[in-house]
C-alpha cells in the first residue's frame, strides 16, 4: 500500500513498477506500507533496498523486484513500514547519495538496517536515548530514522561515528561497538562520541 498526504491509499499486487508523481505540488511524505503485502508476511526473510537510481531517481526494490521509481523532487520525506517477516532494509549510497530524509519502521520480525556508502561518505549513528532499536543514521546530511530494529550495519564509509545518548562513559556502553562489526573499527575515544574509521 502507498500513502501520500491527503490522497487516497493505493493497494497493489503483481505490479512490475510504480511511478509516483504529483502534478499540483510536492508530497510532504510518501509512505510505502508493506505490512499487508503477502510477500512480506509469508514467514520468509525479506530484502528491501532503497538506492540512487540516477538523476532525480530513487529506486525501491522488494525481494529484488523493483517496485518504485521515485523522483525526490516530488516529496519531502519517504517512509517505509515493514511487514511481519524478518526484513533487512538496505540504504545504498554506493552509486550516488540517496536523498533523505528516510524513515524505516520495522514490523514484528527481527528487522535490520544496512547502510552502505561509497568509500568517501561519512556516517553518524545516533541511537535513541530511551527507545531500544530506534535512532538515526546520517550519511552526508541525508538522515535515515529507524524504529523497531535489531542490528544496524554501516559499511563502506570513509568515517563512521557513533554518538552515544549520554555524556559520560558508562560501564555497559561497550555494547554499542558491536555496530562497528566488520565494516569499521574504533580508533579514538571522545567524551560523548565514539569515532570509527574504515
Amino acid at each position: 500500500m502507498v500513502t501520500s498526504d491527503n490522497h487516497a491509499d493505493v493497494q497493489f499486487s503483481n505490479i512490475a513498477d510504480i511511478l509516483i508523481f504529483n502534478q499540483t505540488g510536492k508530497f510532504s511524505t510518501i509512505t510505502i506500507d508493506l505490512s499487508g503485502q503477502p510477500s512480506t508476511n509469508d514467514n520468509n526473510p525479506d530484502s528491501i533496498e532503497v538506492k540512487f537510481g540516477g538523476t532525480n531517481s530513487v529506486k525501491v526494490t522488494v525481494n529484488t523486484a523493483e517496485l518504485f521509481d521515485l523522483d525526490p523532487r516530488q516529496y519531502d520525506a519517504l517512509a517505509i513500514i515493514g511487514g511481519n517477516d524478518q526484513e533487512t532494509l538496505y540504504v545504498t549510497h554506493a552509486s550516488g547519495i540517496v536523498a533523505g530524509p528516510l524513515a524505516f519502521a520495522g514490523g514484528a520480525g527481527a528487522d535490520i538496517l544496512s547502510v552502505k556508502g561509497n568509500g568517501t561518505t561519512t556516517a553518524v549513528y545516533a541511537p535513541h536515548a530511551t527507545v531500544t532499536g530506534s535512532g538515526t543514521v546520517d550519511v552526508d546530511g541525508n538522515v535515515t530514522t529507524f524504529s523497531g530494529l535489531a542490528p544496524i550495519d554501516i559499511s563502506a564509509m570513509a568515517t563512521a561515528s557513533v554518538i552515544l545518548p549520554w555524556g559520560e562513559r558508562r560501564p555497559h556502553d561497550r555494547k554499542w561497538f558491536r555496530l562497528c562489526h566488520g565494516a569499521v573499527r574504533c580508533t579514538s575515544r571522545f567524551r560523548n562520541q565514539r569515532r570509527c574509521r574504515h
